[in-house]
């Protein structure tokens, strides 16, 4: 099948598979291992998964949504446990990198670093950064898709967001005993999505996880070896295409280009800029508060049309993100509106777009993280007070002096040479234990 330009082909589900009746269609040894470790995985809740799947018999409920459930998309968790569980941990017992065990003294790795080819675009832009973080230590890295050869892959591999990768096209050919056994998932959806869901399986049987969320890597932490690592950002952004201004946004609006570019502080001839996809919540904080952003010079794009498949060339979407960047780049402000309820740290909007580009970010307030403190690298505030927030920022100059101060310590926390270090050596560190 062919969309956008792009060939889709049709590969074997999962549920197409041999089943086995022990381990269920993914039928793999590893299988024991998963089951296991969802058994100790907080999020996911025995007997509610009982309640609301009756037809599963006698079968434990982490056996059968290991090996049929997820596959099935049955629900596992409600948001009501899921806010519970996230909500009950301290912030002193998230993983540090050195929980994860002793560091090997000058050893160089080459470390395989795949991401699907059929994914969002800015999935790509983190495995970048993963990389960049990798070689700057001093390690060899191979990229590398769901098309590359499977036996040709290094020792050490790390998977960008497994929920497509795995998942998409020939990703499913991937999923195998000897890959997953030395594999490190590299995760990045939100614990509410059908996606975390589905690919938790395949998560729980890899070697080890990092996870974006801090308190997702905790919980992960306490079933399997874990942590929390962001990717690196290099001093030398990635060239813009050199036919954005063309993009049907930025047509016409070429006089953004006498504004700073990347100077904290500079003249900025965007106000505040926001780009995410659609949601009921989004939908409602910007209809509230439409008058007071027309005041101002915005770029906002609710992404609506394809909001439920990924951002790439199959959508027409693959320059979105440069376009995003161009806006941060540009703006004084960079906002950020959670997606739902959860208030999960965006790192690749909030600091791949804002901090790296010396936007000062304003959001909500979101879930601790490892390397930026609200209201020191970005500026925080409720909902129903963000517009007062941005206001402030934007007309006072108190709130001005504060918002150059938090820009100039959200970039140099962006390109702190010690936390690139200690982050890479984290990532050795995972990828070994």
């Amino acid at each position: 099948m062919r969309r956008g330009g792009v060939v889709f082909r049709s590969l074997p589900k999962f549920g197409r598979r041999r089943v086995n009746a022990e381990r269920g269609r993914l039928n793999l040894e590893r299988s024991d291992i998963a089951i296991e470790r969802l058994s100790r995985f907080r999020l996911f809740s025995p007997n509610d998964y009982r309640t609301w799947h009756k037809d599963i018999g006698a079968m434990p409920p982490a056996k059968h949504f290991i090996g049929y459930g997820a596959d099935e998309r049955r629900k596992a968790a409600t948001p009501v446990h899921i806010a519970r569980i996230l909500g009950g941990l301290s912030n002193d017992a998230l993983p540090a990198a050195e929980t994860i065990g002793p560091e090997p003294a000058a050893r160089r790795l080459t470390v395989g670093i795949y991401v699907s080819s059929l994914g969002n675009t800015f999935l790509r832009e983190i495995a970048e950064g993963l990389q960049d973080l990798l070689k700057s230590a001093g390690h060899t890295v191979i990229e590398g898709d769901e098309n590359s050869e499977i036996e040709a892959r290094p020792e050490h591999c790390i998977y960008v967001a497994p929920h497509e990768f795995f998942l998409l096209g020939r990703g499913r050919e991937w999923v195998r005993d000897d890959v997953l056994a030395s594999a490190c998932m590299y995760c990045t959806e939100r614990a509410t999505t059908v996606s975390f869901w589905e690919s938790l399986p395949i998560v729980l049987m890899a070697n080890s996880v990092v996870d974006m969320s801090l308190p997702l890597a905790s919980l992960f932490s306490e079933a399997m070896p874990a942590a929390c690592i962001f990717p690196g950002v290099s001093k030398t952004p990635r060239p813009m295409s050199p036919d954005l201004l063309d993009h049907p946004l930025l047509r016409g609006q070429r006089w953004w280009t006498t504004g700073v570019e990347g100077e904290a502080g500079g003249e900025r001839p965007l106000d505040v800029s926001f780009f995410g996809t659609k949601s009921s919540r989004r939908a409602r904080f910007l209809a509230r508060n439409a008058d007071r952003l027309s005041s101002y010079e915005t770029m906002i794009y609710l992404r609506t049309k394809n909001a439920l498949e990924p951002m790439n060339v199959s959508t027409g979407e693959d320059g979105l993100m440069d376009v995003a960047r161009y806006a941060a780049c540009h703006a004084r402000v960079l906002l950020n509106v959670h997606q739902d309820e959860f208030p999960y740290f965006e790192w690749h909007r909030l600091v791949y777009q804002g901090m790296a580009n010396s936007s000062v970010v304003v959001s909500e307030p979101c879930f601790a993280n490892p390397e930026f403190e609200p209201n020191v690298h970005y500026l925080a505030e409720e909902s129903h007070h963000l517009m007062q927030l941005v206001e402030w920022v934007l007309n006072d100059r108190d709130g001005g002096e504060k918002a150059d101060a938090v820009a100039g310590a959200a970039l140099r926390a962006v390109h702190d040479p010690n936390s690139e270090a200690a982050r890479a050596r984290a990532l050795v560190a995972i990828l070994t234990a």
